[in-house]
């Protein structure tokens, strides 16, 4: 690594309080990724078994039961009545269960002590339906959930490795102080649109380092200025505020054509006033 001859704040960068803070909140995040795309996957599975659920109508073995008891519910102000039906009856072997079963609108159709037509699962006699009666098909389907908690996995592992290189950084160097500014330099080919940098003058280096997000999403560089904190010294290095927070990673770039006037290389524009 390559040190800059400007003396670092006391200990490990990692050792700031709001360095330490803004971590924890990182990696609390990520947590809550991993659990969401675990659950949204479990979630999945389970809606799949439910739309699986009318093949017991032809699989399974029937037998009468006895309603047991009827609870009914007004589907919002207005509504129709809708409600579940406590069912009784006895396996192939005997057994007897009692399950409650929700029919929707069907269930004010029933009376207490009726007998009713059941299906259950040979297997698992505790799973069982109203003949006719499968379960309704799950509000999303189950292949959307399931790439959508892969998907949160899949963010959750990469910001997992940010962090551990992030916090790898901030633990081996210390914060380095550096006067900043922001820079827009327009991109080539007459494009309205500007690549936006912080110079940095004091550290990673002695000289003035140029220096970009190296994430997609990232705060705005102008909260890194007039003053920065630098800890690292590499390609890719970790940029905050005074204070240790908040932070982003970032990486050197290197103007070339762009920045040249006459074959003289010229300052790139600033909308934040001179250098510092």
């Amino acid at each position: 690594m390559r040190t800059p001859s400007r003396s670092g704040l006391a200990g490990s960068a990692a050792a700031a309080t709001s360095t330490r803070r803004n971590l924890r909140r990182r990696w609390l995040l990520c947590g809550l990724l991993a659990v969401a795309g675990v659950g949204l996957i479990l979630l999945g599975i389970a809606f799949r078994a439910e739309q699986n659920g009318d093949r017991l109508q032809t699989t399974g073995r029937r037998t009468t039961g006895t309603v047991q008891a009827i609870r009914l519910t007004r589907d919002g102000s207005g509504g129709g009545v809708s409600g579940y039906v406590t069912v009784r009856y006895a396996d192939d072997v005997g057994d007897e269960h009692t399950a409650e079963l929700n029919l929707g609108r069907s269930a004010p159709h029933h009376a207490v002590g009726e007998p009713i037509e059941v299906v259950y699962d040979p297997a698992h006699p505790a799973r069982v339906q109203v003949v006719g009666a499968a379960p309704d098909a799950a509000p999303l389907p189950w292949p959307a959930l399931v790439l959508l908690g892969m998907v949160a996995g899949a963010i959750a592992i990469g910001l997992a490795k940010r962090l551990r290189w992030t916090w790898r950084v901030l633990r081996a160097n210390p914060w380095v102080e550096a006067g900043s500014r922001v820079l827009e330099v327009p991109l080539a080919g007459g494009s309205q649109h500007a690549l936006t940098l912080v110079e940095l003058r004091g550290a990673p280096d002695d000289g003035p380092t140029l220096a970009v997000a190296a994430t997609w999403r990232a705060r705005p560089m102008v909260a890194f200025t007039p003053k920065a904190w630098v800890a690292g010294s590499d390609r890719r290095f970790v940029i905050a505020a005074p204070g240790g927070a908040p932070m982003v990673r970032a990486k050197r770039v290197r103007l070339t054509a762009a920045t040249l006037d006459d074959g003289r290389r010229v300052p790139p524009p600033s909308r934040l006033g001179p250098a510092v």
